[in-house]
């Protein structure tokens, strides 16, 4: 929490986020607050009855620090699925990977989804992380969309 007077240090997002079609299988890469661009993708797709393959990999510290749970849940069916990780918390009854996003989910992912367009938001370290492992992969740049923020 903060206290009275105290600064605090805001950018805009950056990066190039549009989806290119609303046909192509998504992967989502969240890491915490970065979901926020990400819901309001999946919201448009829904009210326009849009329902491409769609796996969100999302990373967030701690079970408590997850947004849109709730919402995510009922989301969830044959189109569209969440994967969780957790980075500093081992939440015994939430159903999270407790690891990091790593080379070998998005190894996995890449295969189940070879033709997929992938989108990342989060802060600048894990979108230039996840990117950098993408491009490690063989991902064609002009399927990844980036938006990071500092």
């Amino acid at each position: 929490a903060l206290s009275p007077g105290e600064s605090v240090h805001m950018s805009q997002p950056v990066g190039f986020f549009y989806p290119p079609d609303e046909t192509t299988p998504r992967i989502f890469l969240a890491g915490g607050i970065g979901i926020v661009p990400l819901m309001s993708i999946l919201r448009a797709g829904s009210e326009r009855g849009e329902h491409p393959p769609t796996l969100l990999l999302y990373s967030n510290r701690t079970a408590e620090t997850i947004v849109y749970v709730r919402e995510l849940a009922t989301m969830s069916g044959a189109t569209f699925h969440v994967e969780y990780f957790l980075t500093r918390d081992s939440a015994p009854d939430f159903p999270a990977q407790k690891k990091r996003i790593d080379t070998e989910a998005l190894h996995h992912t890449s295969k189940r989804f070879p033709r997929a367009n992938w989108y990342l938001c989060g802060g600048i370290s894990f979108v230039r992380d996840m990117r950098l492992a993408l491009k490690r992969l063989s991902v064609p740049e002009g399927s990844i969309f980036t938006e990071s923020f500092f």
